[in-house]
């Protein structure tokens, strides 16, 4: 199920996601699914989820199922929060943007909770 072909859809998008098995985020920008993004998406997920739906992501598909990641999405590498179902947090891309490690990150307000990191091509 791609959110960016439901265009035609003749479902609703809270019908379309409650009648999945399984839900798996591409990569692209955590802000999509997080909290902190505008969208409802949060919201269903984190229902999917409690109904038993199997969750799955890769690179901001697998940081928004935690409390919080590492985003790039609107340019230096910035604290965001996730969806919580997974407690901690997870960085990607930690071999090819360093950056985004705690030790890389510039002193903010918000810390990222402790975690894990992946390089690319890490299947957990």
């Amino acid at each position: 199920m791609s959110l960016f072909r439901l265009r035609e859809a003749r479902r609703s998008l809270e019908q379309t996601i409650a009648e999945q098995d399984v839900i798996y985020v591409g990569g692209g920008s955590m802000l999509t699914c997080s909290p902190s993004g505008g969208s409802r998406l949060d919201t269903l997920l984190i229902r999917a989820w409690r109904s038993g739906t199997v969750l799955a992501g890769l690179s901001a598909g697998a940081m928004c199922w935690f409390q919080g990641g590492v985003t790039r999405s609107s340019g230096p590498p910035e604290v965001i929060d996730g969806l919580g179902v997974v407690k901690g947090s997870l960085t990607v891309h930690a071999d090819g943007e360093p950056e985004r490690l705690r030790s890389g990150l510039p002193r903010q307000e918000r810390e990222l909770s402790g975690g894990w990191a992946l390089d690319d091509g890490v299947e957990c």
